[in-house]
């Protein structure tokens, strides 16, 4: 059984995170989250993570709340070029309206890309592979309704019928 979410539906996020990056490299990368990416059968593979807890945007109420998220990208390849064009394509066409519009229609808000500097020469002694990465920012939205009745006005509740 899954667990249903209260607040926020992050396996929906996280489903459409994947969504989107699978489309723009047209399927040909698997994708994992950090986790998972011990699961990775060879190269090329993507790896992404869900960086720090949320900043707070915008609260009109704790119920109703929009918060930032950094999430965390890196681009395996056996070569240097390879990883570089994944990364790349990514960095650049998260920008595209297309790609926005399918972010969107999951309830994420692209902000922008934080390049990252290139980390494969320090571990290319040890593994073989080469990776590019960046962070990206994006803005989400957490509604929920308190089971606790809200009040209004003095001496009432929003529950109340005698008004």
């Amino acid at each position: 059984m899954t667990y249903k979410a209260k607040t926020y539906d992050w396996n929906r996020m996280i489903e459409g995170l994947v969504a989107v990056m699978r489309d723009i490299t047209g399927n040909q990368v698997p994708i994992y989250s950090r986790s998972r990416s011990a699961d990775h059968k060879g190269y090329p593979f993507i790896v992404f993570d869900l960086r720090q807890h949320p900043e707070i945007v915008q609260s009109v109420e704790k119920t109703h709340e929009i918060f930032d998220r950094v999430i965390s990208v890196q681009c395996w390849a056996e070569t240097d070029g390879e990883a570089n064009a994944i990364c790349d394509d990514l960095q650049t066409l998260l920008y595209d309206f297309k790609y926005r519009e399918q972010l969107k229609s999951y309830g994420i808000i692209f902000e922008k890309v934080v390049e990252r500097d290139h980390s494969s020469d320090v571990l290319a002694p040890f593994l073989q592979a080469s990776y590019y990465g960046f962070d990206m920012v994006v803005q989400l939205v957490r509604n929920y309704t308190s089971e606790y009745p809200n009040i209004t006005k003095y001496g009432g509740s929003n529950n109340d019928s005698n008004d």
